[in-house]
């Protein structure tokens, strides 16, 4: 049975009010300079409009799209690794429809935000830009 695309709008929009609703707990998780969880809900709602503005065009283009949207809009570190991110799912998902199994996909990689040392990156304090916790030592 061929699987169904998904509404990327959607469930970027999903994504930025759930941020939202947690963006002060991010921030205060932000020992460096407290304003990780107002990036997030900024680059999220950018990507959100982005793929909305884009309905109808394939996932690939509408995903290249918002990668180049929040790096013209977002001016913080982690918005340009999102972006970056953005632009290599839109070549992941060139010529395909992006499916339940896709999506997942899609967070992975754009969640990924690999440096160029292939670390994960983090703010001062263990602090994780994508998940918002903070890491104690083991």
């Amino acid at each position: 049975m061929a699987q169904n695309g998904v509404d990327l709008a959607s469930i970027f929009s999903a994504v930025a009010r759930s941020l939202a609703e947690n963006q002060q707990p991010l921030n205060n998780a932000d020992e460096y300079n407290q304003d990780h969880g107002t990036n997030m809900v900024q680059t999220f709602q950018t990507i959100a409009r982005s793929l909305e503005q884009k309905k109808g065009v394939s996932d690939s283009k509408a995903l290249a799209y918002a990668a180049k949207q929040v790096s013209s809009r977002q001016a913080s570190g982690s918005s340009q690794l999102y972006a970056r991110n953005l632009e290599k799912a839109a070549g992941l998902f060139q010529g395909k429809q992006v499916d339940a199994q896709g999506a997942l996909q899609l967070l992975t990689t754009l969640i990924s935000l690999q440096q160029g040392s292939g670390s994960t990156a983090q703010t001062s304090g263990g602090f994780s830009p994508v998940t918002g916790n903070t890491k104690s030592p083991h």
